[in-house]
This record gives C-alpha cells, sequence and structure tokens, in this order.
C-alpha cells in the first residue's frame, strides 16, 4: 500500500472513529528509526547542541550558536512554515514581548525548516500581505530538520517542525 492510499484509509477511519494507529508505510517506519539515533531534548539533561544560520532582526544573516547563550533562559519556538495562516499572529505576539523577556535574561529564538531567505522575504514583507514585519528576535533557518530532530518537533508525515516551544535554562 503507497503512502497516500495509506492516508486516504487513516482519513476513512478517522471519519469512522476506527483510527489506525500504526503506521505500516516502510519510508515514514525508516525514518523514525534513523530519527531515533539523535540526541533528543530532556528535562534536566543538556540541552542539544546546535549551530545554524538565522535571520536577524538587523536585517543580517549570521550563524547562531547554542552555546553563545549559556548563562541565560532562551525560548525556542518551533512552528511549521513562514507565510502561513496562523505563524504570523504568533510570531508578531512573540516578538511584542520579547524586549520584556530579554529584560529578564531570556532570548527567543524562532525555528521552522525554511531557509534564511525565506524568512527575510517574510519578514521585509508588509503586514497586510501576509509578512510579518521586523520582528525581535532571529529566525533560525532548520532547513536540514536537524534541531527540530534533536528537540523533538519535527512532524515526520509533514516534515515541517511541530507547534510549540522549549524553554531552556541557564
Amino acid at each position: 500500500m503507497s503512502c497516500n492510499q495509506q492516508k486516504n484509509v487513516v482519513r476513512k477511519n478517522v471519519k469512522r472513529k476506527n483510527v489506525v494507529k500504526k503506521c505500516c508505510c516502510p519510508r515514514i517506519k525508516a525514518f523514525k528509526k534513523f530519527m531515533n539515533t539523535f540526541e533528543k531534548a530532556q528535562i534536566g539533561k543538556e540541552a542539544p547542541e546546535f549551530k545554524a544560520q538565522a535571520y536577524c532582526p538587523c536585517g543580517s544573516i549570521k550563524e547562531i550558536d547554542i552555546n553563545e547563550y549559556k548563562g541565560k533562559y532562551v525560548v525556542l519556538l518551533f512552528y511549521p512554515l513562514d507565510w502561513t495562516f496562523v505563524c504570523p499572529t504568533e510570531m508578531i505576539g512573540y516578538s511584542e514581548v520579547a524586549g520584556q523577556l530579554k529584560e529578564i535574561n531570556c532570548e527567543v529564538i524562532g525555528v521552522s525548516v525554511d531557509s534564511v531567505y525565506c524568512h527575510q522575504a517574510w519578514c521585509e514583507a508588509d503586514k497586510s500581505k501576509g509578512g510579518v514585519g521586523k520582528l525581535g528576535f532571529p529566525l533560525i533557518s532548520d532547513i536540514k530538520r536537524c534541531i527540530s530532530i534533536k528537540y523533538g518537533m519535527l512532524n515526520v508525515e509533514t516534515g515541517v517542525s511541530r507547534r510549540g516551544y522549549v524553554i531552556i535554562d541557564d
């Protein structure tokens, strides 16, 4: 059974309230097995390290190393994609409180699987056209999905980050 056929069966069963719990797609099974080889974020453990390119509030693209934030609290905001329906309101809302969080030694960083150039276009676009304007925090490009995997935030079926956040203490 192909992935598309399997999705159709699941959709029909969900409508009948007979939810299929196990995925039989060999590609998804193999990918889930591969994902288990990564060290994952856990409460009480050191946060997984990463370096990635980010579009910054100043308008530049730079590499962010999570180790540079040692001694601070960090909120990693994972979201599916730029230019989607809910994400702009969330990012604008977090941007409005980013300054207050900075005052208490807490940095906010957005993470999605979009490229830094997509982040740049999204930030530079007018809000009336789906853009977010200038945000008060950087947007990381997790184009290889390694950060989302390490933090348990990757939706395997869609290949994009789940909507959620991770708080890293100092």
